[in-house]
């Protein structure tokens, strides 16, 4: 069975017209077995899609459409997740992109990262040079600046490697896209990596399409009858059945089992993830426990006055927990917050089972 590895949702602000339950609906009906959600600048969307995907068993696959600005490179990529690691990268250059703009510049797409930090972060991901690329875009035209492209391209292959790069192929019965189709498996054979088939879809069901080219006018600040070129040619960027794509790809069998194979690798779900809480500075387990357990009796005393046996019991059973489920750095990161808080004249609280905490009381 066919997965669609390239799938933007309503979080993709103004350009995706289907939020992901809609998305993963839509895939459960056509069957398709594992659907990528690829969108810009962020993962936001991925709770959602998760819980969609697990209910309707479909199985999903995580990735950020994110740009790359570097010397003589600009533009994007799609990277995809293939393992807990490649996630825990994903995130940390979503917000790397992030920390280095304002908010308003982050809205306007300016985030991005550099080939350096693409390159610290790169294991667990594989990136998928995608047809709307800002340099490979030009293959569409009768002249294009080749030495751009190949430039773009041989940089994202450094980074990867041949087995962790793959030229994206898409086919939506648009004249000039067949024209960069075909020159974008003339790249991938030149560079010696993998092409795989993906819909790049923009909305879950044709009938969205009316809802999709209202964004992208919103997003342009034009109307309907003036936007022309500004909206796509025709409303085909929709999920397509199995037996769609391979009547659209029959000539590229290898580009339909890469996507297969790729699938495959791209094994990684949030129920992966798990919870790791961060440690206290560079202290062990052993000294995060021996350090909250001295903190929290001495605190007591100056809180439980007189001294109280049940108290001290009550402290010792939550110290043994806490000690037992590894949280003890939690503990003392909070501390360290509300004490700096205190010391800085910033109005600060618990909430929740902290009311119920003999710990949390002695600890202020």
């Amino acid at each position: 069975m066919l997965p669609e590895l390239h799938a933007i949702s309503a979080f993709s602000f103004l350009r995706g017209s289907s939020d992901p339950e809609a998305l993963v609906s839509r895939a459960a009906e056509l069957e398709i077995p594992s659907l990528a959600l690829i969108d810009r600048d962020g993962v936001s969307g991925g709770p959602r899609f998760q819980a969609a995907a697990r209910e309707q068993g479909v199985r999903p696959i995580f990735g950020v459409n994110l740009a790359l600005r570097d010397t003589g490179l600009d533009g994007r990529l799609a990277l995809l997740v293939t393992s807990r690691v490649g996630y825990q990268n994903l995130c940390a250059l979503v917000t790397i992109a992030k920390a280095k703009v304002t908010k308003e510049q982050a809205r306007e797409g300016l985030a991005s990262v550099t080939l350096a930090e693409l390159a610290a972060h790169r294991a667990g991901l594989v990136a998928m040079l995608t047809a709307a690329d800002v340099p490979l875009a030009g293959l569409a035209l009768r002249r294009f600046d080749r030495e751009a492209a190949l430039r773009w391209s041989r940089a994202i292959v450094g980074v990867f490697g041949r087995d962790d790069a793959v030229v994206e192929l898409t086919r939506h019965q648009h004249r000039p896209e067949e024209r960069r189709t075909q020159r974008l498996v003339a790249l991938a054979r030149h560079l010696g990596v993998n092409a795989v088939a993906t819909g790049d879809v923009r909305y879950a069901r044709e009938s969205d399409a009316t809802l999709h080219d209202v964004f992208a006018c919103i997003r342009e600040r034009t109307t309907v009858d003036r936007a022309g070129r500004l909206l796509l040619p025709h409303h085909g960027w929709h999920l397509r059945s199995e037996e769609s794509t391979r009547r659209s790809f029959r000539d590229l069998p290898a580009a339909l089992r890469e996507a297969e194979r790729l699938a495959e690798r791209c094994a990684f779900t949030l129920d992966n993830l798990g919870y790791e809480l961060p440690d206290y500075g560079s202290l062990t387990p052993e000294e995060m426990s021996a350090r909250l357990y001295e903190l929290t009796m001495t605190k007591a005393r100056e809180r439980y006055r007189p001294e109280h046996p049940k108290a001290w019991a009550q402290l010792r059973k939550e110290l043994g927990l806490i000690e037992r489920l590894g949280f003890a750095g939690y503990f003392l990161i909070v501390w360290d917050i509300v004490e700096f808080c205190r010391t800085s004249g910033i109005l600060v609280q618990g909430r929740g089972g902290a009311a119920n905490s003999g710990v949390c009381y002695s600890l202020g």
